[in-house]
């Protein structure tokens, strides 16, 4: 397997399939998130950790993934 550089990881991020992903995501997130203050849900424990879930895929970073210390 390659090495990921920090600008593979970059082009990643703003490449166009990533973008639509992340933008379905947070499309999904926020119908889950509508269904729950209304009151939608069966098990809404399960549709807050998908929440959660999300938010860590769509807060990702380079350090997170290959746990380097962050640059200042």
């Amino acid at each position: 397997m390659e090495p990921i550089t920090r600008e593979t990881f970059e082009d990643w991020t703003t490449h166009p399939v990533t973008k639509k992903f992340f933008k379905t995501l947070i499309n999904e997130r926020e119908d889950m998130k509508e269904g729950l203050v209304g009151g939608n849900y069966e098990f809404p424990d399960l549709v807050r950790g998908r929440c959660q879930a999300i938010a860590l895929i769509l807060d990702i970073t380079y350090e997170a993934l290959f746990d380097e210390p962050k640059r200042h």
